[in-house]
């Protein structure tokens, strides 16, 4: 198990050895399809667990983990991700809205594949939960690509999905607990220009078993 906040790169190990959080409604059909219902973090069918989701384009990947935190403010989980504005990454964390709606403490998801600021082939994603993490409880957490769309699952059920275009290339190392987006600071990126920090917090809580499955 290893306890946030974390800043360094992920060694993955023990996917598929803990079991999900009880399921209280029946699951989506994506999700038992992959045998999350049943485990959280067993690798699919012709899927590997990997550290890495660098070059596989637009493939179909699953990125699971167990979480665990109280934190309703905005925090980062797990990311590839140089830095805090558009480029070729992907990025989870705990999403907040200042404002106290029912935003907070739900999973907020990005993938991109900008290559600079202009690019007019760059497709983006921004996607947040219809369910929030933020009760102290261990949540089974899936996002996964299939098909081009991408979906949210927390505890086997769906809780959102977008399309996502994205064809991923070369990718930062796998870093969780913290994220490019923390603090406000200002620094400028070749290709991209200014990059402002959004005051995302480390992740206060647990994050097991994580596990990101590609072709």
């Amino acid at each position: 198990m290893f306890l946030a906040p974390i800043a360094s790169v992920l060694s993955i190990s023990g996917c598929g050895e803990i079991r999900a959080a009880p399921i209280v409604a029946a699951p989506s059909p994506d999700a038992s399809d992959s045998g999350l219902g049943q485990v959280c973090g067993a690798p699919q069918n012709g899927f590997v667990c990997r550290n890495d989701l660098s070059n596989i384009g637009t493939a179909d990947f699953r990125i699971t983990m167990r979480v665990t935190t109280t934190s309703s403010q905005l925090s980062a989980v797990v990311n590839q991700r140089a830095y805090c504005t558009n480029g070729m990454f992907w990025d989870i964390r705990v999403s907040a809205d200042p404002r106290g709606s029912q935003d907070s403490g739900q999973i907020f998801v990005e993938v991109d594949d900008h290559v600079a600021v202009s690019d007019p082939a760059a497709h983006y994603t921004g996607l947040s939960s219809t369910v929030r993490v933020d009760d102290g409880h261990a949540h089974c957490l899936m996002i996964s690509r299939k098909a081009k769309t991408i979906t949210i699952f927390i505890d086997g059920i769906e809780a959102g999905s977008a399309s996502s275009m994205s064809s991923l290339g070369q990718l930062p190392p796998l870093v969780t607990g913290t994220d490019p987006c923390g603090g406000y600071g200002c620094i400028d990126v070749p290709n991209f220009g200014r990059a402002c920090g959004s005051g995302t917090s480390p992740f206060v809580g647990t994050i097991s078993d994580l596990c990101l499955e590609s072709p």
